[in-house]
């Protein structure tokens, strides 16, 4: 301390190295700095004729920290620096009056509020029992932005997988649409893993993806096996239709569908002797060349009884019956040929028609039973993943 009066004209500060003064020997608690001879750095000291000796430290610190990534992406962490004096030093937390009006100087009493990159951290200073200062940083994730690109588009997949039941499985490839889902979540976990550190724990995000890729990959086996069941002939045993067909069909809200499937085969049969041709139901036709029969038979006996009072001679008349004749023959056999096209349609299914068998039927209920199960297990591992904190 000195009297300024006396050291014209009236010196009240002096700048000095930090090295030529006495300043405290301060470690950083959980120092992660690859220079274990890390010091703290030169710089200018203040001081000022009333003792008081001002250093500041404009430094890099580098320390390590935990982060639980479990919420992942509302996730927070806390992260605390503390320096500890040597044996015969103490800290004590400075008053606000001893900070000379400085607005950015951060006291026990307040706090500072900055956001840097993906992260708003909140700084705060505490003393413990005057043996160590520390920095207390609690980091809080922006999750705005994954909410966004990895959340929904996850939930977006996981809610497409319910289509690929609900392709039918003569039109359309299910087990290539059902990979292509499970290929996308295996990105969007890559994605979610890259953003945190490697560690034993994973985000529930992460756990509930994995989740969902097992599901989907166990569903797809049930694929499978539905697409052969699909395509078989014959009937069911009776214990297994009276389950499927009649009691589960009930439950799931397709009626009976053994019941069903017995109108359509009578309706089936009846189509085969009956189509519908412009809104008119015309006769079996081969009934039409019963017809066509008795008509050139018609055609034929008015020919063999000619008019007498006709002035043809005998010759003509007998060419008029060989051409009549002719005639007829020619058009029996494009009416035989004619049926015989009509019939074929009559009992063909079609393009658009399948022939609907109670394996075919089975193949719809368990489909209605796996959209029902997946949705299930979807929307209950959300609470089991949450519950494995």
């Amino acid at each position: 301390m000195w009297n300024p009066g006396s050291y014209p004209p009236e010196v009240t500060e002096l700048y000095v190295d930090s090295h030529e003064v006495w300043t405290p020997i301060l470690t950083l608690s959980g120092d992660a700095h690859e220079d274990s001879r890390y010091r703290m750095p030169r710089s200018a000291v203040k001081i000022s004729s009333t003792g008081r000796v001002t250093w500041e430290i404009n430094m890099l610190v580098r320390a390590s920290c935990t982060l639980d990534p479990f919420y992942f992406p509302k996730d927070t962490m806390e992260c605390d620096m503390c320096w500890k004096p040597a044996e015969n030093e103490h800290i004590v937390c400075a008053a606000a009056a001893d900070t000379d009006n400085d607005t950015s100087f951060l006291d026990c009493d307040g706090s500072s509020l900055t956001e840097t990159g993906e992260w708003k951290v909140d700084i705060s200073l505490l003393v413990q029992d005057r043996k160590e200062g520390c920095l207390l940083f609690q980091l809080k994730r922006g999750h705005a932005y994954h909410i966004a690109v990895v959340v929904f588009p996850c939930v977006v997949l996981a809610m497409l997988m319910i289509i690929t039941f609900m392709i039918p499985i003569d039109k359309g490839d299910r087990i290539g649409f059902g990979v292509t889902i499970i290929l996308s979540m295996v990105v969007y976990l890559v994605l979610i893993t890259d953003h945190l550190p490697v560690k034993g724990s994973l985000p529930a995000l992460a756990l509930w993806i994995v989740l969902s890729m097992t599901m989907m990959g166990f569903f797809l086996m049930v694929t499978a096996g539905i697409m052969n069941i699909h395509g078989r002939d014959g009937d069911l045993p009776p214990a297994v239709r009276t389950f499927f067909l009649v009691f589960l069909a009930r439950i799931l809200l397709m009626g009976n569908l053994f019941k069903g499937l017995q109108r359509y085969r009578l309706e089936s049969r009846k189509g085969s002797m009956y189509r519908k041709q412009g809104g008119e139901r015309h006769s079996f036709p081969f009934t039409r060349v019963e017809e066509h029969k008795r008509r050139a038979l018609r055609a034929a006996k008015d020919v063999r009884q000619p008019d007498p009072t006709t002035s043809k001679t005998a010759d003509d008349i007998s060419a008029s019956h060989e051409l009549q004749k002719s005639i007829n023959d020619l058009s029996f056999n494009i009416e035989m040929l004619r049926s015989g096209i009509a019939a074929i349609k009559a009992t063909d299914p079609g393009p658009g028609e399948e022939d609907i068998t109670q394996y075919t039927m089975l193949a719809r209920v368990l489909d209605r039973m796996c959209i029902l199960l997946y949705v299930i297990i979807l929307a209950g591992s959300v609470p089991f993943v949450l519950h494995q904190n």
